[in-house]
């Protein structure tokens, strides 16, 4: 091959262009909607994120809610969802955020206000009261939990201070064999007592309680 051949390649190999770069995906919002014939209520479904991402959760949570009850009128596509047009009463509208990048949005329609105020307060009293019921049970369980591993802990820990002590006593190998067979009571010694203080952990924060409005 002539050598101005090859050079004429090594020029036109050089003068490609490399493959474009593909960067992060902008930001989207994806929607849908489920309806309720039989009480004419509708939620709608929101999640952000890369497409990829806001697609895979809002599919996720539409499925969730299907399991439950309605149809589904709209599934999860970007761009936002049809305004729900109503020419009488009022809509309890309750918002939910699972997470920061999702929302779900409950509509239950009502023939007026008063009836809906009704049921905003009616639905509040209800949530206050499972969560009392919920704390309770949590703070019976916990006590519970408590006592338990106290015991364990008194039980794991309670020979170990005599038997350093008496290894104290001995000297050479006498002691190093005293504290070789003393180190795995020590260790269950340090694991229930480990276990015992992460329950005096502070517990997580409550959820907060669904947003609702009546409009």
């Amino acid at each position: 091959m002539k050598w101005s051949l090859v050079l004429a390649l090594v020029a036109a190999c050089s003068g490609a262009s490399a493959p474009a770069q593909r960067g992060p995906s902008a930001p989207s919002s994806v929607s849908a909607r489920i309806t309720n014939d039989a009480d004419g209520s509708w939620i709608d479904i929101a999640a952000s994120g890369t497409p990829e991402q806001a697609q895979s959760v809002c599919d996720q949570l539409v499925t969730r809610m299907l399991q439950v009850n309605g149809r589904l009128a709209r599934p999860c596509a970007l761009g936002a969802l049809p305004p729900v047009t109503r020419t009488s009463g009022a809509v309890l509208v309750e918002v939910e955020q699972p997470e920061p990048t999702t929302q779900i949005a409950t509509y239950r329609p009502y023939p007026d206000r008063s009836s809906c105020d009704r049921a905003r307060t009616q639905l509040f009293a209800d949530d206050t009261r499972r969560r009392e019921d919920g704390e309770r049970a949590r703070v019976l369980d916990l006590e519970g939990r408590i006592r338990a591993a106290t015991d364990a802990r008194d039980a794991a820990c309670g020979t170990v201070a005599e038997e350093d002590a008496r290894c104290a006593t001995r000297k050479g190998d006498e002691r190093t064999q005293c504290d070789r067979a003393t180190e795995p009571k020590r260790i269950a010694c340090r694991d229930a007592t480990r276990r015992r203080d992460e329950l005096d952990r502070p517990p997580a924060p409550l959820a907060p309680l669904p947003d609702r409005a009546c409009k």
